[in-house]
C-alpha cells in the first residue's frame, strides 16, 4: 500500500477546539482521529484512489477528509454532526 499525502490541510486546530467539538458531538472520538485532526485538521488525501478487494469495480475513491473550519467555504465536521 501506498504512503498517503494529505494536501490541502485545515487551519491548525488546538487541543481546546477538538474537546470542544467532542463536548458538543458527546463522544470522545477515536485517538487516531484525534490525531489526525491536531495534525491536519482535514484534507486532500492523495492517492485519493484505492482498492476494494473481491468487489467488482475493484476501486473506489475519497477526494476530501473533513476537519474543523466555520471559516471555510465548504461543508466541516461540526456541520456534519447532525448527520450522525
Amino acid at each position: 500500500m501506498a504512503a498517503v499525502e494529505i494536501k490541502n490541510p485545515g487551519p491548525r486546530l488546538s487541543e481546546a477546539e477538538l474537546a470542544s467539538f467532542e463536548a458538543k458531538l458527546g463522544h470522545v472520538l477515536p485517538a487516531s482521529y484525534r490525531r489526525f485532526l491536531l495534525v491536519h485538521n482535514g484534507g486532500s488525501p492523495h492517492p485519493y484512489f484505492f482498492e476494494v478487494p473481491n468487489w467488482e469495480y475493484q476501486q473506489s475513491l475519497v477526494n476530501e477528509l473533513k476537519g474543523l473550519d466555520p471559516e471555510s467555504e465548504y461543508v466541516d465536521l461540526d456541520e456534519c454532526r447532525e448527520l450522525l
